[in-house]
């Protein structure tokens, strides 16, 4: 009998729409980052100023799990980088009058060229940061979604 119930069960795996969902979960390891884009990224952050220390989770073996960074769950690419920054709302007291200490804790610097090694990236937000005035970076042809607003870039 109790095999009969098993049998049942496998069948009812097989037939269900559930089935890739259940299988893939039992004994599938996490796909991480690849290392060139890890080392990429590495050399970004290398650039940038950070005098908030906004970016000390890139420092660990998986750049998927980098405050920001967002990786495809089957292939490891990282497809999306989320920096902006977060006190940028114009009705923000961070913004106002008495706070400008906060805007001295804006990323900062320069986006290095090797940015272009991140081939599958498609997404970018750098807004509200304070890159002074530096050129746009030249890899933002490639991108589906761009946000430089207020973060100092010129044209």
């Amino acid at each position: 009998m109790e095999t009969m119930t098993l049998f049942r069960f496998l069948k009812f795996l097989a037939i269900s729409p559930f089935h890739i969902c259940f299988s893939y979960g039992i004994g599938s390891s996490k796909i991480m980052c690849l290392e060139i884009e890890r080392q990429t990224l590495v050399k970004f952050k290398h650039d940038l100023k950070d005098p908030s220390n906004r970016l000390s989770s890139w420092a660990v073996i998986d750049c998927c799990q980098w405050t920001g960074v967002v990786c495809d769950n089957f292939t490891g690419h990282v497809h999306e980088i989320h920096l902006r920054y977060p006190y940028c709302h114009p009705d923000s007291p961070f913004e106002s009058y008495g706070f400008k200490a906060y805007s001295r804790l804006k990323l900062g610097g320069r986006i290095s060229s090797s940015s272009l090694d991140l081939k599958h990236l498609r997404h970018l937000d750098l807004s509200c940061n304070d890159f002074g005035g530096i050129q746009m970076p030249s890899f933002i042809d490639s991108l589906m979604y761009l946000n430089l607003s207020g973060a100092g870039f010129s044209v």
